[in-house]
């Protein structure tokens, strides 16, 4: 599936063409703490050997997790996108966009076995980008609830 500059509209591209490689580690530590790194490096094409549109050639993710006493669990994930290829959205001419990185936080106490408090911030440092051209991604936001298992 590809955006098609001449329709306007997303098309099925009938060849494409990708390789590259995926790493993920994971470490638990003493004191409920843990980490986790991903890693994908991948070069897609389509028949004409062009890039494809919206497949960073590199994208990863670092996370720290720790559960503690009283029952919470703190977590931080710092998530990142690198350049791309697009279109921009008035002319439809081929851009390559930036890449960014965005930082998302999360607090969780168990109440009971069956209850928890839940708080998480996406987008902490409220960073300003555009995950497709001319469309702005999420800005800060915060999610808090609770949740119940039956």
């Amino acid at each position: 599936i590809q955006f098609a500059a001449v329709t306007g509209r997303n098309a099925n591209i009938a060849s494409a063409h990708a390789e590259g490689v995926e790493v993920s580690a994971f470490w638990e530590g003493a004191a409920g703490l843990s980490l986790r790194a991903d890693f994908t490096a991948m070069s897609a094409h389509d028949g004409d050997h062009r890039r494809l549109l919206r497949r960073p050639l590199r994208k990863g993710a670092l996370e720290a997790r720790w559960s503690g006493d009283l029952n919470w669990s703190l977590a931080a994930r710092f998530d990142y996108v690198g350049p791309q290829r697009d279109v921009t959205r008035d002319a439809f001419v081929r851009v390559t966009k930036g890449g960014y990185g965005l930082l998302h936080v999360s607090a969780r106490r168990a109440i009971s076995d069956d209850i928890s408090i839940f708080a998480r911030i996406h987008n902490a440092l409220d960073k300003d980008y555009e995950p497709v051209d001319g469309y702005a991604g999420r800005s800060v936001e915060l999610h808090a609830g609770i949740e119940a298992d039956f």
